[in-house]
């Protein structure tokens, strides 16, 4: 699907410095979509990254001539200056925290509100629907446990059955028994030791495989960018080290986490391998570094 190079460089360009960023809330506006690739319905395949030879971004294809941008095929400037307005972060129940606070929002609901489709909040239950849809969304999940907890609420899913799992699906279902779980998860990013049956690689890979399908298929060129973006969530000692990391027409194999490395300088050299090794243009804006604590 290589199909929307232009769109996706103008916009990942302009996320870090559009003015006008209309605020979606991060967790908890809809329910699941009715859809026909759920998330969750079905059980966890193990999926192989995609071989060099195979590329899986949107590199080329669409004209940007044909969508908007007169002058961008060509190099040239653009007399239009187009500006765009859209989110650059936003977290679904794929997010641990996310989904230990109760959210059952899907990647799919998230895009179709973006989109300005009607969703339902999902703690409420109340319809939401944005008067003027977005240009771009990116929906930056925690690269932590990326996609794993809400497979504990999955039946067919064989994370449901241990006995962890059980403990939070009770603590997302009865907040007062959610503290020994949710504590549990939370010293494991404090403490950089993460529960190692839950951070497979097999495990990364199928589930960021997951979210670049739902984000292909919801991508539009010319109409609406579905940008690849994940957060690394770096939380030393509770210092908040978080960063949002974009793709602009290729995603890598899988996203680099804070149990890879708790210090920036180490995802800075994710980066830049990802630059000139693989040839994916990637960049991370700071989140929350007000409370990073002098790191």
């Amino acid at each position: 699907m290589k199909n929307s190079s232009a769109l996706r460089s103008s916009v990942s360009r302009l996320a870090i410095s559009v003015l006008a960023v209309f605020l979606l809330p991060a967790c908890g506006q809809a329910e699941q979509a009715n859809t026909a690739q759920d998330e969750t319905t079905a059980p966890i395949q193990v999926a192989e990254a995609r071989p060099a030879t195979q590329p899986s971004g949107r590199g080329s294809g669409t004209s940007a001539q044909s969508v908007g941008e007169p002058g961008r095929v060509a190099g040239k400037p653009n007399p239009l200056k187009n500006v765009y307005f859209g989110e650059q972060h936003m977290h679904t129940r794929n997010s641990f925290d996310a989904f230990t606070a109760g959210v059952s929002a899907t990647w799919d609901d998230a895009y179709n509100f973006a989109k300005g489709q009607e969703v339902k909040l999902s703690t409420t239950g109340e319809p939401m629907k944005r008067r003027t849809p977005y240009d771009f969304v990116a929906i930056t999940d925690h690269s932590e446990y990326y996609g794993v907890l809400k497979e504990f609420k999955n039946p067919k899913s064989d994370l449901s059955k241990s006995d962890f799992a059980k403990q939070v699906v009770a603590g997302v279902e009865d907040p007062s028994k959610a503290g020994p779980a949710v504590q549990k998860l939370i010293q494991t990013l404090v403490h950089n030791d993460p529960l190692q049956e839950y951070v497979t690689p097999e495990l990364r890979r199928s589930m960021w495989q997951r979210f670049i399908e739902t984000a292909d298929r919801h991508n539009d060129p010319g109409k609406f960018t579905a940008l690849y973006a994940y957060e690394w969530t770096s939380i030393p000692n509770g210092a908040n080290m978080h960063r949002n990391v974009f793709f602009k027409d290729e995603p890598a194999r899988a996203p680099f986490s804070s149990f890879d490395s708790v210090l920036p300088e180490d995802l800075w050299t994710y980066l830049e391998t990802q630059r000139t090794q693989e040839g994916i243009d990637v960049f991370a804006i700071p989140h929350n570094s007000n409370v990073s604590d002098g790191w």
